[in-house]
């Protein structure tokens, strides 16, 4: 039996959509429901998984139906709020006339679940990261708040300067004894005073059966590529070790990557061991039959101090001529790298789209052997490279005028190619490709990177906070800075040479602690912002509501303040709760200043339950309510009706 990758790919997503209620139609999009919600207008909001929402009113009419641009992941009430998490971190938030109110940053990674606690609201997100959120913050965020916490900023935010060698080198099929010699010779000459190794290496072991091999990993179990076959453990250890000797064994291996001939290994010294998390893995294989890993790319994602770092590796198409193949494996990388949790690509038109992995993504460095090559005649790029004049080298440099095109390593910076083409030479020497071919020397293997700039995304959470507030910050989650790229041009033991990179990091760090203290005691002070005295009129009418055929009251608001309430069924001498005695219409909602609901009030007429009624001498009704800007809180009780009372407690947010 002979399948490929997309018919393997097809058949599972069929049986994924059989089981899980999906139209089994091409294109047709997933439509179950996510989350459903009540909110304080007693409008119910139905959120399906394909990021369409419909608003329904309390009679079951349609209200509203729009489809969200992000999608939403969990969804909660907050008073006359609605707040939801979104897949890349952001919280939403709409007011009472369904307008967004607000729309910030609050996690790097998705929202999976959001609460509301009396005036905070809690949201996690999948890296397990727990955030506390007041419910004026962002909604009626005003400076003094604002200035307040980042004035405070120096106690909790710090840089930390990290150094990083990244090397790639494209072994040539050696096997690991004819290699082993040089692989502490090529880390030694960056790695010594490094604090993050990030080591890839292209065909390694290549071979039919390798390939094979790939396919079938690919296809059927990708997390057999993390690990790495028995040869690539080896070779990943090899590597360690050559850290080790050169560096006093001071190194650690956080994470590895194989994708057949491809391999990619990221190791970091004692001190940074415990700041490092989050680690996964993912490739895009692009070899033969499009699903061969004798090319493609592998990733090693990670978080160093809660900052999020990409480290790719890649081998990109080969021949001269094959330009345009080389820029399609790139976009492939950009287009289809995912992680075993993270979201699909949106196709928001354009030729161009990067996946959320490389979007969301503080610092990116991608080395390989990407096969771009000097468009030159032989014998002209041979005299240049032994003479050293490699500005005519660069002026012909396929890489970086596919770069200048915005064609390949969109957004990328390069170091300036002063060391002579890494790409070929006549085994164990340092002369280019004498042989037949003749290949024209060009600069193969490269090291590029990437830095997010935001000036506004001061912190996780605090939004957009225009300039005033982000002086003196880095406009950087990470700066980098490079400070030498070279090759080992004293190594032959491939027809490659070694390239490698020193780049100083700045990660901008938080003392979590402190900045929990800080912004419990900013919360502390938005609750302190109490009303004008005389407007906080929340009074209880006992009068069943007109026309109603039950018991019933009316809640009425004569303040100057939005209250929202909610009533539970409580029996107070067992504090057991009786959905199915009492029946309540509506259980809850928003009173807007001046206005008042009637709540109707019933008792089940199911045969079934009658005889529980009659051994009731009363229902007691609990109503809770909310005046936003009050901090104090009372409790009061009042009996309606022999046959139904309620107790009434006020709270504040």
């Amino acid at each position: 039996l002979k399948l490929g990758k997309k018919a393997v790919a097809k058949s599972v997503d069929k049986v994924y959509n059989a089981t899980s209620g999906m139209a089994p139609e091409e294109g047709a999009t997933p439509g179950q429901t996510l989350a459903t919600i009540l909110d304080a207008r007693n409008n119910v909001w139905v959120v399906y998984n394909n990021r369409i929402v419909e608003l329904y009113s309390k009679n079951g009419k349609i209200v509203k139906t729009w489809e969200e641009p992000q999608a939403i992941t969990c969804i909660c009430t907050v008073g006359k709020y609605v707040w939801a998490g979104l897949t890349n971190g952001q919280i939403k938030v709409w007011d009472s006339s369904y307008d967004v109110s607000a729309l910030w940053k609050g996690h790097h990674n998705a929202v999976v679940s959001i609460t509301a606690v009396s005036s905070r609201i809690y949201t996690l997100s999948a890296d397990g990261c727990v955030s506390g959120w007041h419910y004026k913050c962002p909604i009626e965020w005003n400076e003094k708040y604002a200035s307040w916490i980042l004035n405070q900023a120096s106690k909790f935010v710090n840089t930390v300067q990290v150094t990083v060698f990244a090397g790639t080198w494209n072994v040539n099929q050696m096997d690991l004894a004819g290699i082993r010699s040089a692989l502490p010779r090529w880390v030694e000459s960056g790695a010594k005073n490094a604090d993050i190794a990030i080591l890839g290496l292209q065909e390694v072991e290549m071979g039919a059966r390798t390939v094979a091999e790939s396919i079938v990993k690919e296809t059927f179990a990708k997390s057999m590529q993390e690990k790495g076959n028995l040869a690539a453990q080896t070779w990943f250890q090899e590597m360690l070790g050559a850290l080790c000797r050169t560096t006093n064994n001071q190194w650690h291996r956080v994470g590895t990557r194989q994708l057949s001939g491809i391999l990619l290994g990221v190791y970091v010294r004692d001190h940074l061991k415990t700041a490092v998390g989050e680690v996964d893995t993912c490739s895009v294989a692009r070899g033969v039959m499009g699903v061969g890993g004798n090319k493609g790319t592998v990733a090693v994602s990670l978080s160093i101090y809660r900052r999020k770092f990409l480290f790719l590796c890649s081998h990109f198409a080969a021949h001269q001529n094959a330009v345009a193949k080389r820029n399609e494996d790139y976009m492939a990388a950009a287009r289809e790298l995912k992680l075993s949790n993270g979201e699909d690509q949106e196709d928001i038109g354009g030729s161009y789209q990067e996946s959320p992995l490389l979007r969301d993504t503080d610092l990116m460095i991608w080395v390989g052997d990407f096969n771009y090559r000097v468009e030159m005649p032989y014998a002209q790029a041979c005299e240049a490279s032994y003479n050293g004049d490699f500005k005519s080298l660069q002026s012909c440099d396929q890489c970086l005028k596919e770069m200048s095109k915005g064609n390949t390593f969109v957004g990328f910076k390069e170091g300036v190619l002063n060391f002579p083409p890494t790409y070929k030479f006549d085994k164990r020497t340092s002369t280019y490709d004498t042989s037949e071919k003749q290949r024209i020397p060009a600069w193969c293997d490269r090291v590029l990177y990437r830095a997010k700039s935001d000036p506004r995304q001061v912190l996780p959470g605090y939004g957009n906070l225009g300039p005033k507030y982000v002086k003196g910050f880095p406009s950087e989650p990470v700066t980098c800075c490079l400070q030498t790229y070279s090759s080992c041009h004293n190594i032959v033991e491939s027809d490659h040479k070694p390239v490698y990179a020193v780049m100083n990091l700045g990660l901008r760090s938080v003392d979590e602690g402190c900045h929990r203290q800080l912004s419990v005691q900013a919360m502390k002070n938005l609750d302190s912002e109490k009303p004008a005295a005389g407007d906080l009129g929340v009074e209880f009418d006992e009068s069943p509501p007109k026309d109603s055929q039950t018991g019933g009251f009316t809640i009425i608001n004569n303040g100057d303040h939005d209250v929202v309430y909610e009533i539970l069924n409580e029996d107070e001498r067992s504090g057991a709760f009786l959905p199915n005695l009492v029946l309540l219409l509506p259980n809850g909602g928003l009173l807007e200043p001046k206005t008042s609901g009637a709540i109707a009030v019933g008792v089940n007429s199911d045969p079934s339950l009658s005889e529980n009624i009659h051994r009731l001498e009363s229902i007691c009704l609990r109503v809770n309510y909310w005046v936003y800007g009050r901090r104090s809180t009372t409790a009061k009780s009042k009996v309606i009706t022999t046959q139904m009372s309620y107790e009434r407690y006020f709270h504040s947010i």
